[in-house]
């Protein structure tokens, strides 16, 4: 059974920029968790399609097409971990049912944006 990675980086809500791990963790300043301009993000343990590794947090594009035409479809949708699993929600929107983030994984047609 393999086991999932366990990592974390940081969205600093100011500066609108990600800080990885390593960075937080070899940096000598001190840094704060709970700081409210900060928000951690803990890393999934999957990949999209272009193999970039999708954290809590994340926007997620879905595309494809309709089966019945040719007219294409894309959605986009918030990554969260909630209840004891990674799931998405469509973006600016938590209402509905939470789904577990391996189905969407599972197409193979999804991004991270």
């Amino acid at each position: 059974m393999n086991q999932r990675i366990i990592k974390f980086r940081t969205w600093n809500k100011l500066s609108k920029s990600i800080r990885e791990w390593y960075e937080i963790k070899h940096n000598a300043e001190p840094f704060w968790y709970d700081d409210l301009d900060y928000k951690l993000m803990q890393f999934t343990g999957l990949l999209d399609k272009n193999g970039k590794e999708i954290y809590e947090g994340d926007i997620v594009n879905w595309t494809g097409k309709r089966d019945k035409d040719t007219s294409k479809f894309a959605y986009r949708y918030i990554v969260v971990f909630e209840n004891g699993i990674f799931g998405y929600f469509l973006q600016n929107s938590n209402v509905g049912t939470l789904q577990p983030l391996q189905g969407l994984v599972e197409l193979k047609t999804y991004e991270v944006i």
